[in-house]
């Protein structure tokens, strides 16, 4: 049943409760005692992204780099999990303030995720994500924007907490509104994920957009 197990293993290192950095180690003891070992049994993909989820535990972010770099040796010859781990890495080193580094490694990494077919959607869906941080952290809306709509076209919904819905629908309609050079909001509107914002204090955004939309300015 390693199938079962593995979905088990996601979903536990998932939890809320494991978010704070240097707030305990479970996940880090957890995995060099139990999750290490079973490398061989598991979804390369579903693997990896234990392996990234634990590696939030860690204070240090460097030593979280340092991580996720021993953990592609386990990974030799899986294209897709490989990939995932540097989309982390980057990740990180937008978070240690390293933008530029972060933005040639996702440009690195994109290169060679275009030379290869059949690639997994969550790589697509990682690499929208961390573009989108970056592009975020560089106030540059309307490249922030259309990350987002391509991590929106590789991410099913059902993996997205209402919580994560409702940020990131906050995020992408300020940057429609922000943004001189966003237009075409249609693909947005299309997504059940801006349902999120009603009943909430930023209803009024789910409206704004949706009229927008209609050309009704």
């Amino acid at each position: 049943m390693w199938h079962q197990l593995t979905d088990c293993l996601v979903a536990y290192v998932k939890e809320g409760c494991f978010d704070s950095t240097g707030d305990g180690n479970e996940l880090i003891v957890f995995y060099e005692k139990l999750v290490q070992k079973l490398n061989f049994r598991l979804n390369p993909i579903k693997y990896v992204m234990i392996t990234i989820y634990c590696s939030r535990q860690y204070e240090s972010i460097e030593d979280a780099i340092k991580f996720l770099e021993t953990a592609k040796d386990r990974m030799k010859g899986h294209v897709d999990a490989l990939f995932l781990l540097e989309i982390s890495q980057a990740d990180k080193q937008l978070a240690l303030g390293q933008h530029h580094d972060c933005f040639e490694h996702l440009n690195k990494i994109k290169v060679e995720v275009n030379q290869h077919a059949d690639v997994d959607a969550k790589v697509f869906s990682g690499l929208a994500n961390v573009y989108g941080l970056y592009y975020k952290r560089k106030d540059d809306h309307e490249n922030y924007y259309k990350s987002c709509l391509q991590y929106l076209a590789y991410t099913p919904s059902s993996e997205m907490s209402i919580k994560e819905k409702k940020e990131l629908s906050i995020k992408m309609g300020m940057s429609i509104l922000l943004g001189k050079n966003v237009y075409n909001i249609s693909e947005l509107l299309d997504k059940d994920v801006i349902n999120s914002l009603v009943g909430t204090d930023f209803e009024w955004l789910f409206y704004m957009m949706k009229t927008l939309g209609q050309g009704k300015i």
